[in-house]
Formats: C-alpha cells, structure tokens, sequence
C-alpha cells in the first residue's frame, strides 16, 4: 500500500487502532527551533520533490533533512 492510499480509517480498520479526540502527551511539548541550513534545504528541495511526486523523492529531498536536523538539535539522542 502506497502513502497516498492511506487515510485514518485504514489506519484504523488495518491496524486495529483507537483514534481518539482526548489530550495527547505531546501537548505540553514545546516548539523547538531549526537552523537556517534546514530552511534553505526544504526551500530548495520542496518545489523538486513535490514535481517528481513519487514517495521516494518526498523522503530523499524532504523527510530526510528533518530527520537529520533532528538528530543534531538532540545532540544525537536519535539512534542510528
């Protein structure tokens, strides 16, 4: 099953899940910051992933960066 296949009620049904409307943990978590390198890179990288419009290139030029950027911002708190 491709990415843009999926929606919550697949999510759901497939897996078993409970989607719920209640307060999650992650409510209380701060915003964290992101170096200019990050910005430049999905300013640069977007228009090119979303033309090519294929999941691999999404994650190449998009998800990888934030990935990456993550890493670094938790001193590599992130296992490989």
């Amino acid at each position: 099953m491709s990415y843009s296949q999926l929606d919550t009620e697949v999510v759901r049904v497939k897996f078993r899940t409970l989607l719920s409307d209640e307060p999650s943990i992650f409510d209380e978590t701060a915003e964290i910051g992101y170096s200019d390198y990050l910005a430049e890179t999905l300013r640069f990288n977007e228009p090119i992933a979303l033309a090519i419009n294929s999941e691999k290139s999404h994650s190449e030029m998009i998800i990888a960066p934030i990935v990456l950027e993550l890493r670094l911002s938790l001193m590599k708190l992130i296992s490989r």
